[in-house]
């Protein structure tokens, strides 16, 4: 969602088994398979290479990831009573700024199946969250918008996110404008590497789903 509904779990697993399966040799420069199992960290000396610093960032980007992923399961408070978890309120979000999103459109901004889609948007409808109208220019399609339940948790969930977007503000304002821009160029990399994935998840789940069918 803010990017997508899994990128934390996908970010993660896909690390996991990049990192677990594979190193990068200091000397030759190249990925080979691992084959013994890595030290741990207090036994490793400091790090000398180049490599040796990727390596110790992915690690830290894997971990952050995995936070991430439980940050989006943790429920935001709405009012006495009521949560809605942070999945969810991501779909509340688009819908809020996008009046008349469709089924489709959420789908497309979040990186997900049609099928994922409509199942997290008939949830927040039995919920109360959103209401679906049939769209004027097609019989398949539905115009989403906020019910007033759905706008408190809009508000809740801006109020939300936007002290940890204060918080981040803070840090980076403690950073110089190289450092700045040489995270945006890391972000990027790694958001090429995840729409990559993401694409080739896309077509096993199309491919699974024709041979189903």
């Amino acid at each position: 969602m803010a990017a997508a509904f899994r990128e934390g779990y996908l970010i993660a697993g896909w690390l996991d088994i990049w990192f677990s399966c594979f190193t990068i040799t200091p000397k030759q420069g190249s990925i080979q398979r691992r084959q013994t199992k890595e030290a741990p960290a207090e036994l490793r000396g400091p790090m000398e290479t180049k490599n040796d610093l990727i390596m110790a960032t992915i690690r830290q980007l894997r971990g952050v990831a995995m936070k991430i992923a439980r940050a989006e399961e943790m429920p935001i408070p709405v009012e006495d009573g009521l949560f809605v978890t942070t999945r969810e309120a991501h779909t509340i979000e688009a819908v809020g700024r996008l009046p008349q999103m469709s089924v489709t459109d959420v789908a497309n901004a979040f990186g997900i199946t049609k099928s994922a889609a409509s199942q997290m948007v008939s949830k927040l409808c039995a919920k109360g969250f959103l209401e679906k109208k049939q769209a004027p220019h097609s019989n398949k399609e539905y115009q989403l918008t906020l019910t007033p339940l759905g706008e408190k948790a809009f508000e809740a969930h801006e109020r939300f996110h936007g002290q940890d977007r204060d918080a981040l503000v803070e840090r980076f304002c403690g950073f110089s404008l190289s450092q700045v821009a040489t995270i945006s160029v890391l972000l990027e990399a790694i958001g090429d590497v995840m729409d990559k994935r993401l694409s080739y998840g896309r077509r096993i789940a199309c491919s699974s789903h024709d041979e189903d069918s």
